[in-house]
């Protein structure tokens, strides 16, 4: 078994909720009415997501690869243009 250090990004909808992201694994996200369900979502994804991956080529792949890596940095920027 493989560990994974991975990044959880949250978005505040308009009209209420969270949706909220895994950068590191293609195409993982969910979401829910509040932060703490739009995060237990995920972390209930998450597994599932990395067992159908173990079995997709591409996917496989993708992780082989170390896109999903220990040790990332998150930082947000803003910009005024």
């Amino acid at each position: 078994m493989r560990k994974y250090n991975l990044s959880l990004i949250f978005y505040p909808q308009d009209t209420g909720g969270f949706t909220v992201v895994c950068p590191e694994l293609r195409g993982c996200l969910s979401d829910g009415a509040t932060f703490e369900e739009a995060e237990a979502n995920i972390k209930e994804l998450i597994p599932e997501w990395l067992a159908k991956a173990t079995e997709d080529e591409t996917d496989a792949e993708y992780l082989a690869e170390g896109l999903a890596m220990k040790g990332k940095l998150y930082r947000e920027v803003e910009y005024e243009a």
